[in-house]
């Protein structure tokens, strides 16, 4: 039960004592503190808030360049193709040296380490099962010597599959974990130290809807990006204050082959009435790689409003 907070009753039949009290009383103290406000946030004059000559010329140079990466280095697991692809390249575009791993995409791989170089930025592709803790050790101590330095680490190799709950045999269900749970916590563990020097860390993990919602299809998924979920709050927790630990969570995104009954079904009760694209992924991504240094264990779900339903 909420109660509602009131001010002192002045009588209607006062009016002269209604306006004294509202025009000595009460309008100081909303100037003080809207001015207060203000200066906390840096908040324009209010003639600026509401002029709309103002609002029209509003110079958009302080958003970007307080989203630049320049000077920083970046690792993306899986980042050959898909949504992977496109978070390398816009924290590239945001100036950050991207480094990434890839296991089979090799052609692709190649292919993109060009397209970073030609955006002016370094770039380095290392083949590797980051499910095998050596193999993930090895990727990232590669990445950084060819680097220099290690401020990102975006967790976002993964697999997905659906299968009838009764159906998930021994194999599936420890390949989901090894890869959605395994790879990511096994690379972050190795790249603490780098993001520790760098003085100031984030590691951003690509979780799911399916960690918000249980799809009976999906088990083995749910349960391993549940434990992502999971594991993004204890990072944050332990590794604070140098490292920052937050999630993305996509919910329906369309990567070009097609979409098969089902997911057309989400599509079609997704608020937003459409999938997602690797790009939504990559901006929220980006978003987290240069917010504010007050945001951590958190997980952003860019999902169209599909969880809500």
């Amino acid at each position: 039960m909420h109660a509602r907070l009131r001010g002192p009753t002045i009588p209607a039949k006062a009016p002269s004592l209604r306006r004294l009290f509202c025009t000595k009383l009460i309008a100081p103290i909303t100037a003080v503190v809207s001015s207060q406000i203000c200066e906390s946030f840096s908040c324009p004059p209010q003639s600026q808030l509401l002029a709309p000559s103002s609002r029209r010329s509003w110079d958009h140079s302080s958003v970007s360049s307080s989203r630049s990466l320049r000077g920083q280095a970046a690792l993306v697991t899986g980042g050959a193709r898909r949504i992977g692809r496109a978070m390398a390249l816009a924290l590239a575009d945001a100036g950050a040296d991207v480094g990434f791993t890839y296991r089979s995409a090799g052609a692709e791989a190649a292919e993109l380490e060009q397209e970073l170089r030609a955006r002016g930025v370094r770039a380095a592709a290392v083949r590797a099962d980051l499910r095998h803790s050596a193999a993930a050790g090895a990727a990232v101590e590669a990445l950084h010597a060819t680097l220099g330095r290690l401020d990102i680490v975006v967790n976002n190799v993964g697999r997905y599959e659906a299968v009838e709950f009764a159906d998930i045999t021994d194999g599936q269900w420890d390949e989901m974990l090894a890869t959605n749970l395994s790879a990511p916590f096994f690379v972050s563990r190795a790249a603490i130290p780098h993001l520790r020097a760098a003085g100031a860390g984030r590691i951003i993990h690509l979780t799911s809807i399916g960690a918000l919602r249980a799809f009976p299809t999906h088990a083995h998924y749910c349960a391993s990006k549940a434990g992502l979920a999971h594991l993004t709050r204890a990072m944050a927790r332990a590794l604070a204050p140098e490292i920052q630990v937050n999630a993305v969570a996509p919910g329906l995104i369309a990567l070009g082959d097609g979409l098969n009954a089902w997911e057309q079904h989400m599509r079609n009760r997704t608020p937003l009435q459409r999938a997602g694209t690797p790009q939504d992924v990559a901006d929220a991504v980006l978003y987290l790689a240069t917010c504010n240094r007050f945001l951590t264990g958190q997980t952003l779900v860019v999902d169209g409003g599909l969880s809500l339903i």
